[in-house]
């Protein structure tokens, strides 16, 4: 790997820069689509890859006489295919920027203002669109993604919808304390204490969340009890877990509601929640 000062990158950015412009200007004069056989550009490649860094110039030179003339000109004013024409000159240096900074915005704290441009640039997208407040929407990498994100949306929803509960305790993040949390079935205090001594649980630290089998014991952690129904305990669950989060729970262990009817979707959550 070559080491690439800031005016070493200065100058080869300039070089790029000036392609990329001629490009824009001269894109017309390109054939769409290339002239090239399957395995035509693959044959002109080292078949191992080089010991030793090249010069941006070699590069480049590479770029030009090598990969150029295999490239399908998805930027051409005559390209109506898939997505046609969608990187302006703007979007382009948008993109250079991007890419200097680096930003994976994948959550608010990795990236506060990325995460926050994007929250409003789609709020305006949806203004333009015209549709309500209630709505929305986030930037996918690829369309893939953008499917799958919208599959997982509707499972989630037929998941909410089939079991009657529209709790908000429902969602999928209400079940994801900061403490480790364990779902557990036992049979009495004495099969509570054998797996909770396997985990080394302290009882001052270990909160337990009970809604049939009641633990009689109180050295075995500080215990709760939250209603044996699907929908009310759909409705405690999530405060409960937060209340054991700010009294600094280290271990928080839900006794596993029944895996049938409408307990199937508390279940699911609590089970990934525990992953």
């Amino acid at each position: 790997m070559v080491l690439m000062s800031p005016e070493e990158f200065r100058v080869s950015a300039h070089q790029v820069v000036d392609w990329m412009a001629d490009y824009l200007r001269d894109i017309r004069d390109f054939p769409v689509v290339p002239a090239v056989e399957p395995g035509e550009t693959f044959d002109k490649l080292p078949a191992e890859a080089p010991e030793h860094g090249e010069s941006m110039e070699t590069i480049l030179a590479d770029f030009r006489s090598l990969i150029l003339p295999g490239i399908t000109h998805w930027n051409h004013p005559r390209f109506h295919a898939y997505f046609s024409v969608s990187a302006s000159g703007p979007g382009i240096l948008g993109e250079m920027i991007a890419a200097t900074m680096n930003v994976q915005h994948m959550l608010w704290k990795t990236g506060p203002s990325a995460t926050e441009l994007e929250q409003v640039t789609m709020n305006w997208m949806r203004q333009l669109l015209g549709l309500p407040e209630e709505f929305f929407g986030m930037i996918h990498d690829t369309a893939l993604a953008a499917v799958v994100g919208d599959v997982s949306g509707a499972e989630q929803c037929a998941s909410d919808s089939s079991s009657g509960l529209r709790s908000p305790g429902l969602l999928a993040r209400h079940y994801a304390p900061n403490a480790k949390l364990v779902v557990l079935h036992w049979s009495d205090d004495a099969d509570l204490r054998r797996q909770l001594e396997r985990r080394q649980a302290q009882p001052e630290t270990c909160y337990i969340i009970a809604h049939n089998r009641i633990p009689a014991l109180a050295e075995l952690g500080q215990a709760s009890v939250i209603p044996h129904d699907p929908e009310a305990f759909a409705r405690a669950i999530y405060a409960e877990l937060h209340r054991c989060d700010e009294a600094g729970a280290e271990l928080i262990v839900v006794e596993a509601p029944p895996a049938t009817g409408e307990w199937k979707a508390i279940a699911d959550r609590l089970s990934r929640a525990a992953a």
